[in-house]
């Protein structure tokens, strides 16, 4: 899977069978985090690895391509999910 190219040029690559243990994207505000995080996503999702997307912000949901469950912790946009308790 080509993701891009590195600042010297040469082309970024991973294979999807790598991404089957965890992961995290962190970085400041507008450093493409959420662009990085799609295009990992949509091809561990088409090379069906079992995936489980925390996502604050609600960006990743038009991804779903397969029947999912979006829990919405203190929300009813979704599955109302309670991570503190009452």
């Amino acid at each position: 899977m080509l993701l891009g190219t590195t600042t010297d040029g040469a082309p970024l690559e991973l294979n999807p069978d790598d991404l089957t243990t965890h992961g995290v994207i962190v970085g400041m505000t507008g450093s493409g985090k959420t662009g990085l995080g799609i295009i990992l996503l949509e091809e561990v999702l088409a090379a069906g690895v079992p995936t489980l997307i925390i996502d604050p912000k609600g960006d990743m949901g038009n991804l779903a391509g397969e029947d999912v469950t979006i829990y919405t912790p203190g929300s009813t946009a979704g599955v109302p999910l309670n991570v503190i308790g009452s």
